[in-house]
């Protein structure tokens, strides 16, 4: 059952489970039909409140409001694009033109064309006026050209907690780089000893959050992918992180600890020069 404001309608058969509470207008006949929705044409009409007397005022408002917004999301990347290329192909015209007046002035063109050319430059001078205008007005609206994203601070969950309990697979060679940068790489390195002589039974470099049960069998936590990871059998396991932009670090930490809030989590931010700072979590 579809829940239409008013009423609620079956699918199966076609119908509402009853009559429209709207007693009709005499002068509309087929309002009078007392299960109806929007005189039989849904696609074109809505019905916000389940009574037809909103139909001819909020209710065409909010129709031209959909439409407009549908309009604007399957088509508005196109409008945008239309305006920018006419904003400078009039430009260009227009700086075109003024240089084919001066060629006429420097004797290089003949006269016959001037006429024609000045033309051309008020016609693209208002045509760019326009698009800019135009671009101006639009940039108020939500670029359709631009998808959504998820909000990147968060962690994961639906897809972690399909992970969370299975084994974890074999640990991967410790060696391998986390970055291109080099810098990250020698600290990373550096880091994995010394999960080691702090008594890390295993390392893990770019590989899936883990941890370990009281069992002792190492599990996976999430879909995450910290830079260098050390697990221990008395204490949470440890997570490093490393990069030249706070930002990435931030986000990483979150979806770590949100999986594993009792994870120890080290942020390294470093610098051109290769000086790092352990920034606060």
């Amino acid at each position: 059952m579809y829940y239409l404001r008013a009423r609620y309608y079956n699918p199966l058969n076609g119908r509402f489970n009853r009559i429209d509470p709207f007693s009709g207008n005499t002068q509309d006949p087929q309002s009078l039909h007392k299960y109806l929705y929007c005189h039989a044409n849904p696609i074109n009409a809505t019905d916000p409140s389940g009574n037809l007397i909103d139909f001819s005022i909020s209710g065409l408002l909010t129709n031209i409001f959909i439409r407009a917004t549908t309009l604007w999301i399957i088509y508005g990347g196109a409008i945008l694009d239309f305006f920018t290329t006419s904003a400078l192909v009039c430009a260009g015209l227009y700086a075109a033109s003024n240089l084919g007046l001066q060629l006429i002035e420097w004797g290089y063109l003949p006269r016959d064309l001037q006429d024609y050319i000045e033309s051309v430059r008020y016609y693209s001078g208002v045509g760019f006026v326009l698009s800019v205008v135009a671009l101006g007005l639009l940039s108020t609206l939500p670029d359709p050209r631009v998808k959504p994203q998820p909000p990147q601070n968060t962690a994961r969950l639906p897809r972690d907690r399909a992970v969370d309990g299975r084994p974890a697979p074999p640990p991967k060679a410790t060696s391998r780089p986390v970055a291109q940068n080099s810098y990250i790489n020698a600290e990373k390195n550096r880091d994995v000893q010394r999960l080691y002589k702090q008594g890390a039974i295993e390392v893990r470099v770019d590989q899936r959050q883990s941890g370990i049960l009281n069992d002792g069998n190492i599990i996976q936590k999430g879909w995450n992918r910290p830079d260098n990871q050390g697990i221990f059998t008395e204490q949470p396991a440890r997570h490093f992180e490393y990069d030249t932009r706070l930002d990435r670090l931030y986000t990483r930490a979150a979806r770590i600890q949100t999986n594993d809030p009792e994870a120890v989590i080290t942020l390294k931010w470093f610098d051109d020069a290769g000086n790092y700072t352990i920034v606060p979590w």
